[in-house]
């Protein structure tokens, strides 16, 4: 291996690990509860405190809610409203999210589509009021030792995958789409430890958000022979999702949040290079930023409408998990998605 992937390696292994934990449980979801008012008011001046949940220990937003954080659309829109953002980070993502949900510690979420379905069919009572990505996509990379070329390659070799999740999701998608025998396939549930498990030959490809596996690939630690960009009914989305008490109370928040996103999308859409720089961290470099939008870099999945389009996505991975058993109880899509408010927005 040449030096400088080795510092890459070197320099990425820790927060590798912690993009890959996110990927493991922004994509699961557990919890149930009933919920009420969390939002504070700060003592020092005017403006109350709305709570926000991120998919990250850090706190940090990604997607569009990054960009209109980013640019002060977030903070503008919401002190217009009276309010101000306290953003909360959760390392376990889905699942501790939902907890947060359940005992009524947070206002909002941006969080992927399947952990606000899940925690809705056990009971947390949620609307998601829109969206900041509807198009979610996953990968598939494989081991330059594997000897695999084609999908239909992976009969008879070892997939990183997890179970339950809405990477599973596409992992069976992908071998529909490629008359792949999923029985012929053996499933290594070790997404966590996913980069000592390719390099010692104990697996030969892995199936991750199109971020995790683009880093892996950046990383040269393989290559990305499928996505779901080719076929964005595997894709799902990222979404804006309120406890529905604080929501139906809180109009102005609502919007609020939907106008910084609904800005910060046009952004994206006129100026999608500078976008793109907004999204770059330490753990999401400019390449594989590029990686992840470059099949389409004209941003209209960043707009917050809850369009049919997504919908019809959303109602693919409903039906996904409770084919699975993944849900606590049946869950009525048109109570959880409200389309009130974005609509509203979109109209001013």
């Amino acid at each position: 291996m040449q030096k400088w992937r080795k510092n890459i390696l070197k320099k990425n292994k820790k927060l590798l690990l912690m993009v890959l934990l996110g990927i493991v449980f922004a994509f699961t979801g557990c919890g149930s509860g009933t919920d009420s008012g969390s939002a504070s008011e700060d003592k020092g001046n005017d403006l109350k405190t709305v709570k926000i949940a991120a998919s990250s220990a850090t706190a940090q937003l990604t997607e569009c809610a990054q960009v209109a954080e980013k640019l002060g659309y977030i903070d503008e829109e919401l002190k217009a409203a009276g309010y101000k953002a306290e953003y909360v980070g959760f390392a376990g993502a889905g699942p501790a999210i939902n907890e947060a949900f359940a005992a009524k510690e947070i206002d909002f979420a941006f969080y992927a589509d399947f952990p606000a379905i899940t925690a809705k069919s056990n009971g947390v009572d949620l609307k998601v009021i829109g969206v900041a990505n509807s198009e979610m996509n996953y990968g598939l990379l494989v081991s330059g030792k594997s000897g695999i070329e084609k999908v239909a390659d992976i009969e008879g070799k070892k997939i990183i995958v997890t179970p339950g999740t809405i990477l599973y999701k596409y992992f069976v998608e992908l071998c529909e789409e490629n008359n792949i025998d999923m029985n012929k396939v053996e499933i290594v549930n070790a997404l966590t430890d996913a980069q000592t498990v390719l390099a010692s030959g104990d697996a030969d490809g892995l199936i991750s958000s199109l971020g995790g596996t683009k880093m892996y690939e950046v990383m040269g630690l393989g290559k990305v022979i499928a996505d779901s960009t080719s076929n964005l009914e595997q894709a799902s989305g990222f979404v804006l999702a309120g406890r529905t008490e604080f929501v139906e109370k809180n109009a102005d928040v609502n919007k609020a949040l939907l106008r910084a996103l609904n800005r910060a999308a046009k952004y994206a859409q006129k100026n999608p290079d500078e976008a793109s720089k907004l999204m770059v961290t330490e753990a999401m470099p400019r390449k594989v930023v590029d990686a992840v939008y470059s099949y389409n870099t004209g941003f209209q999945y960043f707009s917050p409408e809850l369009s049919d389009e997504y919908i019809e996505r959303a109602k693919k991975v409903y039906e996904f998990a409770k084919d699975n058993s993944l849900l606590g109880g049946d869950v009525k899509l048109d109570e959880l998605f409200d389309d009130t408010y974005v609509d509203e927005v979109l109209s001013e």
